[in-house]
């Protein structure tokens, strides 16, 4: 085996839609990672932080009004739904480390065993719009607390405020 082949098998060539290249892209962007970094993240934690960070997730919702969390569930994006046509594709090579890579393989093939034969391409949309998807709800999510805090020490005024004279409450020495 040569070595151009022993490098290419430790790649993936990730097909994705556009709106998911570009979703991904901007994440990457506002972490200030690359797109492959991108990936990876979201794979790593997908794989090894996932069940911290939904508890993480829930809780931060839990501290939000119901008001907001609806608000937060209804704007989340769903990537997986957007019916892109199969001719509009965007690809970009993935490189995993050897362990991330072997784990990703084994829970593809654990996920194929419960839901049916997809790709090694749909699962991997399908844990990259996971992280896409959590991502934007802790954002959103702490937004949304903040501003309610915001609105809660700072009560909306609707009247303008109207300030005493001042020169009745100096004390003359």
């Amino acid at each position: 085996m040569s070595l151009t082949d022993t490098k290419q098998k430790d790649r993936i060539v990730f097909r994705v839609p556009p709106s998911l290249y570009a979703a991904i892209s901007g994440l990457a962007d506002s972490a200030n990672r690359s797109l492959n970094g991108e990936i990876c993240t979201a794979v790593d934690k997908w794989l090894y932080e996932r069940d911290e960070l939904v508890v993480i997730k829930d809780r931060l919702l839990a501290s939000a009004s119901a008001a907001a969390i609806d608000a937060i569930r209804q704007s989340t994006p769903s990537f997986l739904k957007v019916a892109d046509t199969k001719d509009e594709r965007c690809k970009t090579t993935v490189r995993f480390k050897e362990n991330v890579d072997a784990d990703l393989r084994v829970a593809w093939e654990g996920y194929k065993v419960s839901h049916g034969h997809i790709s090694l391409n749909t699962f991997l949309q399908i844990v990259v719009s996971w992280w896409l998807m959590y991502s934007f709800q802790v954002a959103e999510c702490g937004k949304a607390i903040h501003r309610e805090f915001k609105n809660s020490i700072r009560p909306n005024r609707v009247a303008p405020i109207t300030y005493l004279p001042a020169q009745n409450h100096i004390a003359l020495a």
